[in-house]
């Protein structure tokens, strides 16, 4: 029988929607959890999304199946049950530039699912000699759905395959950037099959700029904060979700958030952060926003690793866009609202003339 996981109920909250005595309770999971170790996890089902909240959800795919529909749809479902408005997956382990095997299914299945359309960017390392290989280690995607999809205006990635990003308009002035990353391991042994890891790819890429001695974890974060730096000095908002494959509490994180002005989604909601690798026994995997932000995080949850796709842990928050973007809800904006599809008019000769064009 499997071992009894402390899960964590749903915070008390505070006035801003910042809890502030976090509770845990005792259940029984039937999850194969006897390699992790003791802590407080989400319990299942996650509650219901908030209205005027959208979810993001962060996993470390450890491969995403694109060429195989069965293994793509089983993923995919697994995904969506828990209602995400962004769904951030990294080490996809696929090379994003082949759309016909991988962003395109990706699509279809998606949008097959959601019932609507979908906005996805992604990243992985371009290499001349990976280039016709459909596996290739690291690599991130995003997807935006439903909700805000309407908001989302731009997207673009890091050229070494490390993070993508979709900008969000939040008003006229000001925008959220969605970031989805994938830090590198530490430098694997000098025997590595045909050097191609993560960690060797961007070695590489790295060279290649000029870097004589370069170290792709290190290099990372550099390059990181100052993409970040570069949003900041542009007056936006910014959400990391990413798989620092670090500790959430290592300097190199610590760092990070104190320089780029941003907090740990995770902070108000545990008191215990429980591991998020099926073999780890720290969270590795990260959500981490613009401190100016904090107060619209409604609810955080981790679950164990192991209850869906990869050995990592499902994660992730809900926020509330509504009250971001001075918004009462998001019925309005979304497009999967079956009311804003209907189409009004009181010019009833232009609309007897759309309905014939239709009937053709």
């Amino acid at each position: 029988m499997a071992p009894t996981v402390q899960t964590a109920s749903t915070p008390t909250h505070a006035t801003h929607g910042i809890p502030n005595n976090p509770t845990t309770r005792s259940t029984t999971s039937t999850t194969n959890t006897s390699t992790l170790p003791t802590a407080t996890y989400t319990s299942l089902p996650l509650p219901p999304v908030p209205d005027g909240c959208i979810r993001i959800l962060l996993n470390n795919t450890n491969a995403l199946h694109t060429e195989s529909d069965h293994k793509l749809n089983k993923a995919l479902t697994n995904y969506f049950q828990h209602d995400p408005t962004i769904l951030c997956l990294t080490e996809t382990c696929r090379n994003w530039h082949q759309p016909k095997k991988t962003s395109d299914p990706l699509r279809r299945y998606s949008k097959a699912l959601q019932k609507n359309r979908i906005k996805l960017s992604t990243a992985i390392c371009k290499e001349k000699q990976s280039q016709h290989d459909l596996i290739q280690r690291g690599g991130v995607a995003q997807l935006v759905l439903n909700r805000i999809l309407n908001f989302t205006c731009a997207s673009g990635s890091d050229e070494l395959g490390r993070w993508t990003w979709q900008k969000v308009r939040i008003n006229g002035t000001r925008s959220l950037y969605l970031i989805t990353a994938y830090r590198p391991c530490a430098e694997p042994p000098a025997d590595t099959t045909a050097h191609t890891t993560t960690w060797h790819q961007q070695y590489r890429m790295l060279r290649r700029r000029g870097i004589k001695k370069p170290n792709p974890r290190k290099q990372f974060m550099i390059d990181l904060q100052t993409f970040l730096d570069e949003l900041h000095s542009d007056d936006s908002y910014y959400a990391l979700h990413w798989d620092a494959n670090t500790p959430h509490n290592h300097d190199d994180v610590l760092n990070l958030l104190d320089d780029s002005e941003m907090c740990d989604v995770f902070d108000p909601f545990f008191t215990r952060r429980p591991a998020t690798h099926i073999r780890g026994s720290t969270q590795i995997d990260q959500c981490h926003i613009s401190s100016a932000l904090s107060s619209f995080v409604k609810f955080a949850f981790i679950l164990p690793p192991g209850v869906g796709e990869g050995d990592h842990s499902y994660l992730g928050y809900d926020l509330d866009f509504a009250s971001i973007t001075g918004r009462e809800n998001l019925r309005s904006i979304d497009p999967a609202n079956a009311q804003n599809r209907i189409l009004v008019s009181t010019d009833i000769k232009a609309t007897a003339r759309f309905l014939r064009h239709l009937k053709k």
